[in-house]
């Protein structure tokens, strides 16, 4: 059980719906066998921060009081980042890139404030017609495995960044205004805990009605080579972890099969890639991305090849090295000398 010995439990059919395999990782059998685990970390981190963070709602943390308390962290972050977005836009882009040790010239940037209230995630049009030959379907399938745990990577590196990437530029924020630091704390921490206390249908349904609102969106494309990424945000932590997300996913674009058609390749975002199961990276890849920072043992600035060379990976050997992590081994760090993987 989630949480078992912490004094707030999330939502029960959490756990219920990760032993009935209802997950995006329930056919990632390098994954799926540590979910639980891997969730109860995650949520006794979110658990912890929310107690720190936001001690008098800890106490009594109905849901529609933490929903009254999200909608005014963002009201008031709305107000004291407007007169800024320049500053946070630049702000967000360099902190990014510092940790990556990004050079300028490698990214086209196209990174805006969404103040319209309303970002649609799915860029989901008339699904196409694929043209797929059923005889690669089992390969195709593997690839679709493979991307969604270089996807976990993505999404448990941005929800990290999401948290605390705001304390690196505490100074240049006070500046901005001395309480934008604590009000981040405080939206991230309220959000962070509301994300378990629902179920993926209710989320969306909150975010139908308004009760709470899509954070971001990034896209990924490429033009005379130099790729560019945009990101839309509605505040400062969420333009954080778009531009990570950003940054990490056209990493593991390396990733990418070369050999196959551009309907296969469709075929794979498809499945890979549903927004409707990012619910699932904020409660488990979270663990992943902080297992592998604790193997890895490596400057920041590193990442971006490390994480190239797992991208780079094949299929059974990315299996090897995630079920090493999952089990919280030391073997992982021997899996990433092994494959040559190193500082």
């Amino acid at each position: 059980m989630i949480g078992a010995n912490l004094t707030l439990k999330p939502h029960p059919n959490i756990s219920h719906l990760i032993t009935e395999g209802k997950t995006v990782f329930s056919d990632v059998l390098c994954i799926n066998s540590h979910q639980l685990s891997l969730a109860d970390e995650e949520y006794t981190r979110v658990h912890d921060l929310f107690k720190l963070k936001e001690p008098l709602l800890f106490k009594d943390p109905k849901f529609e009081l933490l929903v009254e308390r999200y909608r005014m962290m963002r009201t008031q972050i709305l107000s004291r980042e407007g007169k800024h977005h320049q500053t946070l836009i630049d702000l967000a882009i360099e902190t990014i890139s510092e940790i990556y040790d990004i050079p300028e010239d490698k990214i086209r940037w196209n990174v805006s404030f969404n103040l319209e209230g309303f970002i649609d995630p799915s860029f989901e049009g008339e699904e196409d017609e694929l043209d797929i030959d059923s005889e690669r379907l089992p390969y195709l399938e593997q690839e679709v495995k493979k991307r969604k745990i270089l996807n976990a990577l993505v999404h448990g590196s941005s929800m990290h960044v999401w948290k605390t990437c705001h304390h690196m530029v505490k100074e240049e924020l006070k500046a901005l205004s001395p309480v934008l630091p604590m009000l981040y704390d405080s939206y991230t921490s309220v959000l962070g805990f509301c994300i378990w206390q629902g179920l993926p249908d209710t989320l969306k349904q909150g975010f139908d009605e308004g009760t709470l609102v899509t954070q971001g969106i990034n896209r990924i494309t490429f033009d005379d080579d130099q790729p560019s990424i945009e990101v839309e945000a509605i505040n400062f932590p969420s333009m954080l972890h778009e531009v990570n997300k950003g940054v990490i996913d056209l990493i593991i674009c390396h990733g990418l099969p070369e050999d196959v058609t551009e309907d296969e390749l469709k075929y794979i975002y498809s499945k890979a890639d549903r927004y409707q199961d990012e619910y699932w990276h904020y409660v488990v890849s979270p663990s992943i991305w902080a297992r592998l920072l604790k193997f890895a043992k490596c400057k920041t600035q590193n990442l971006p090849n490390i994480l190239m060379e797992i991208s780079l990976l094949e299929f059974d050997e990315l299996e090897t090295l995630i079920r090493a992590l999952g089990d919280d081994s030391d073997r992982a760090e021997k899996l990433l000398e092994k494959y040559g993987i190193t500082n």
